[in-house]
């Protein structure tokens, strides 16, 4: 499944608003011009869906829980850190995220960095 189609389903299924799956898009365009990462990789996935879920919480007023501090002290060890690191402050330039999103976009970013450069090197 496209990123596109992922988000044509979160729009038609009321999970985020149009307005939210452009912001999306946006995001994932920036990041194959500036970055030239792949976000058709089924890591980016995760991060998609993590995106489109926020925007429901935040449509219906729910707050998660912010990332455990046991998890983000594995996440700065973590060899992709630095680079997702990059990546969600590119990220924060175009789109408001509520703080206690940033650990769980930074665990995705790093998933999907490490699926990137596996893809690089076996695909």
């Amino acid at each position: 499944m496209t990123i596109q189609n992922r988000l044509d389903l979160f729009v038609a299924s009321s999970m985020i608003e149009r307005e939210d799956a452009q912001k999306i898009q946006t995001i994932c365009l920036i990041y194959t011009k500036e970055f030239g990462l792949d976000v058709e990789i089924e890591a980016s996935e995760r991060f998609i869906t993590h995106f489109a879920g926020m925007y429901m919480r935040m449509k219906e007023k729910q707050v998660i829980e912010p990332i455990s501090s046991f998890v983000m002290e594995q996440l700065i060890t973590d060899p992709y850190f630095q680079n997702a690191n990059v990546l969600l402050g590119r990220l924060v330039k175009e789109v408001s995220i509520p703080s206690e999103e940033m650990g769980y976009f930074l665990l995705h970013l790093i998933h999907f960095l490490g699926q990137q450069n596996e893809c690089q090197s076996t695909c």
